[in-house]
Parts: C-alpha cells; sequence; structure tokens
C-alpha cells in the first residue's frame, strides 16, 4: 500500500467467530441514559457522543452489559479492518487511488 508506514504490513487474518457491529453510532441521548452525564463538546442529542476515551469506553460497555440487554465489546483490530476493508484487499474499500478519497469520505 503506497501511503502506509513501514512498519504496517498486510497479513493474512482468520476471524474465527461471528462479528456484529452497530449500525449507527452511540448517540449522546444513548450514552447519556447510560452513564447519566454527556461529554461531548458538540452537545446536539440526536448526534454522535464524542470527546471520550478508550476507558469512558470501557465503562459504558460494563454498565450497558450489566442491564442483561446483551454482551458488548469494542472489535478487535482485526475485526474493525475487516469491516472497514468491505472484503477488499485494496489500500481503501474502494481502490487503490487516494485521488478517489473525496467520493468517498
Amino acid at each position: 500500500e503506497k501511503y502506509r508506514a513501514t512498519h504496517e504490513i498486510q497479513h493474512q487474518v482468520t476471524l474465527t467467530q461471528g462479528v456484529w457491529f452497530g449500525k449507527y453510532t452511540v448517540t449522546q441521548e444513548q450514552w447519556e441514559r447510560i452513564t447519566g452525564n454527556n461529554p461531548s463538546r458538540f452537545k446536539e442529542k440526536s448526534q454522535p457522543v464524542e470527546n471520550i476515551s478508550w476507558l469512558d469506553t470501557q465503562e459504558f460497555i460494563n454498565t450497558l452489559n450489566s442491564t442483561n440487554e446483551g454482551i458488548f465489546r469494542l472489535p478487535t483490530e482485526s475485526e474493525w479492518e475487516y469491516a472497514c476493508r468491505a472484503g477488499s484487499a485494496t489500500a481503501y474499500y474502494f481502490g487503490d487511488d487516494i485521488g478517489q478519497i473525496d467520493d468517498y469520505a
């Protein structure tokens, strides 16, 4: 891949279990319902929560899991990359041409 860092390599990974992703981002309203606070800098209940850390996210997930609504977690790096690549082996899910990034980003 033309723009990758020298320490990044593409290698074969096998996902041995199914993985499911939320269809939508967690909104500020959902975050506040679970945690009791809204840390977002740009307040708008229907918008994605932002201004949170990995630790904040772990606390959110632990609280959510305690409600017996399911078992939730963040994806592994391999799961996330698989989802982002959409089954492709190119630099971007739409191909290798960075000149097209404005059409997709």
